[in-house]
């Protein structure tokens, strides 16, 4: 039951924040939601059960050929680095202090990231899994990691 979760969404920059407030607002849900400002967890709320996060996956050589209806993002938003991982795999390096021992992390890729996410989780102490899910157009797109 909803009344039994708590959701905490967090990003860095106060006015997407404030776009996400709205939203909640707009979708009926924004008294069950908690908002905090902070780069990628912040450190009094761990640990999780569940880490969901859509961060910026796109290699810095493919920016300039996005398609126009991507262009109104933020480029913070959408630079994940040259690998496409700078981002993501400072949330993975997290993972082990912010999530509890049975807690999974659900991670939005780009289509190219798999194995590259898949070395970040094996990377880490102790023994983690990492499976990658198809998004609706059977592209590798949603990474699972738990211990």
């Amino acid at each position: 039951m909803l009344d039994e979760v708590d959701i905490l969404a967090v990003d860095d920059l106060e006015a997407t924040l404030g776009l996400a407030r709205e939203n909640a607002v707009g979708h009926a849900v924004g008294d069950r939601i908690r908002f905090a400002e902070a780069d990628l967890v912040p450190g009094t709320e761990t640990p999780f059960d569940l880490v969901l996060a859509n961060l910026p996956y796109i290699r810095t050589a493919d920016l300039a050929g996005l398609a126009a209806s991507i262009s109104y993002e933020p480029r913070h938003a959408l630079d994940g680095g040259p690998d496409g991982l700078d981002v993501i795999g400072r949330l993975v390096a997290l993972l082990p202090d912010v999530l509890y021992p049975r807690g999974v992390a659900l991670l939005e890729i780009g289509a190219a990231e798999a194995a590259g996410v898949a070395a970040l989780a094996a990377a880490l102490p102790g023994a983690w899994s990492c499976t990658v899910e198809p998004d609706l157009a059977g592209l590798p797109r949603i990474a699972r990691l738990e211990r």
